[in-house]
């Protein structure tokens, strides 16, 4: 990271998970790739990595990861796609100011995980450790899915009710978009039903 010293045998995804993460950002900045497509190759792959049941905590000392293969995807491209999520999460401007906070008030200084995440948090006025614990501590796996679908036609409108539901244990909010129409569902239940009016 430069000017911000990590410890990257402690903490390895904070030089170069946040380094895979920057330089995908630089990507999608640039405009070089579509912003979804910067992001979703990644995402497909450690999918595939995760469902084998391979994950590891990202937060583990380098030496603790099972091979070299575990090393590089937990501390290299899963990191990036992470700390990807949280930039969705908070917000693209509360986490550019996060980052900024984080280099004003550590530059020049070994800098850990709990001072990146505390910029953030201060920056986002959210208490993320669930976030932290999650991601970076756990290895749950994250995927919904949609069960029963109903629609109805109500003079010219259609009312559709939507079941989503979360498969596994990690829990994000998710966007449901039908017909156009788009609804944040930010409820941890594993069980939601949206009514949608398009």
């Amino acid at each position: 990271m430069g000017i911000l010293a990590a410890n990257e045998w402690r903490e390895g995804w904070m030089d170069e998970g946040m380094e895979s993460f920057l330089d995908n950002w630089f990507v999608e900045e640039t405009g070089n790739l579509p912003a979804r497509q910067v992001w979703e190759r990644m995402m497909v792959g450690l999918g595939q990595y995760d469902a084998r049941g391979l994950a590891e905590p990202l937060a583990w000392e380098s030496a603790r990861f099972r091979d070299p293969q575990s090393y590089g995807n937990m501390t290299y491209s899963k990191p990036a796609a992470v700390i990807y999520m949280l930039r969705e999460y908070v917000g693209e401007d509360v986490f550019r100011r996060g980052l900024r906070r984080f280099y004003d008030e550590h530059a020049l200084q070994h800098v850990t995980g709990v001072d990146f995440f505390n910029a953030i948090e201060v920056e986002a006025d959210e208490d993320l450790q669930w976030f932290y614990d999650q991601w970076f501590v756990g290895v749950n796996r994250l995927d919904y899915g949609i069960g029963d679908v109903s629609v109805e036609q109500e003079g010219s409108e259609f009312v559709t009710t939507v079941e989503v539901v979360r498969l596994e244990d990690a829990w994000m909010p998710v966007t449901l978009e039908v017909g156009g129409a788009r609804v944040p569902l930010n409820s941890r239940d594993r069980r939601q039903v949206v009514v949608v009016r398009t």
